[in-house]
């Protein structure tokens, strides 16, 4: 068998077998957003991710400091994600010995500007020669103890919510590989470069520990809501006529490729939240979510069972991601 075959996540899951526990200090290993680290008061969360040109990005269209504004938010939101605040972050670059200085240095620049809005800061790295760029992120974020969200802790009769309106991103990203004319799509566009990552949101619910289990929208809202579901081993309803809508406005509507629909379940690195949550405690996390002027919708519920099903007028039935996989 050959990795293609094997597909990405199983192959995450043959390495994770191959470190089945992990020991004090160590709390939490693979499977989540970020891995944990327990320090007396305080959970040391950490997280990487990888972006190789060819695979997740092209110059052009993209510009090199949109490249790097990327490449950070997405570690960010995998604190957000857990809860955390981001704290600083490591970075290890490839680069084509006939690269431009000034290509590298734009990317750099991406970086800080977007790392600077969360405080989050710079620390170290490594650099070597390489065929074409890739760019290899570790950030270190920190939360209370016992305080961060995980993927494996949702409840069967829990609410299921997300944040803002998936799909934009993916609507964005098409737009720019396609050369579709930004006067219809910046805000698409926008939100695809430069997406915001919602730490105070995320934050309160750490806090007031109102939500039972937690994910970002990095693979696309069904691929994300199946992790919950198998780390958790429960079922996931999602309710087709409670999801946010996007609202495409013709003639943009005329040039995209998909339904809006297909956009909403699996459009990916959106970098909004999903999470799950006692009923009880809606009304706190609405709560929250003005505060933080968020948008927030309840899209279904947790059942006993497994897998991720979507329910519409014509009963119940079982949805896998059709998102982006790299195998």
């Amino acid at each position: 068998m050959n990795i293609s075959e094997l597909g990405e996540f199983n192959l995450i899951k043959k390495i994770k077998d191959l470190f089945p526990s992990v020991k004090s200090p160590v709390k939490l290993g693979i499977g989540d957003d970020c891995a944990i680290i327990q320090l007396r008061d305080r959970e040391i969360l950490i997280s990487s991710d990888l972006l190789v040109e060819g695979t997740h990005f092209k110059v052009p269209p993209f510009k090199w400091k949109d490249v790097g504004k990327k490449a950070i938010l997405a570690n960010i939101s995998d604190i957000a994600a857990m809860g955390g605040i981001p704290e600083a972050f490591t970075v290890s670059i490839g680069i084509p010995p006939d690269k431009k200085v000034s290509e590298i240095e734009a990317l750099y620049l991406g970086l800080k500007e977007a790392a600077s809005k969360y405080r989050c800061q710079l620390i170290g790295g490594d650099t070597s020669k390489s065929d074409s760029v890739f760019i290899s992120i570790t950030i270190i974020g920190s939360n209370e103890k016992n305080f961060s969200i995980l993927r494996s802790t949702a409840k069967p009769e829990n609410l299921l919510c997300v944040t803002g309106t998936p799909g934009t991103s993916a609507i964005g990203l098409e737009a720019i590989l396609n050369g579709y004319p930004p006067i219809l799509f910046m805000s698409y566009i926008n939100k695809h470069i430069e997406p915001h990552i919602n730490i105070p949101f995320a934050r309160g619910l750490s806090i007031l520990k109102a939500a039972t289990s937690m994910i970002d929208i990095s693979d696309g809202l069904i691929s994300d809501c199946e992790r919950i579901a198998e780390e958790s081993k429960i079922k996931i309803v999602i309710e087709k006529d409670k999801l946010p809508k996007i609202g495409i406005q013709q003639p943009a509507k005329s040039f995209l490729k998909e339904e809006e629909e297909f956009y909403i379940l699996h459009g990916g690195e959106e970098f909004e939240l999903i999470f799950t949550v006692d009923k009880e405690k809606l009304t706190k996390i609405e709560k929250i979510a003005k505060e933080t002027q968020t948008k927030l919708t309840v899209i279904g519920y947790t059942e006993e069972g497994e897998g991720v099903y979507i329910k519409d007028e014509k009963g119940t039935k079982k949805i896998t991601a059709k998102g982006f996989k790299h195998f």
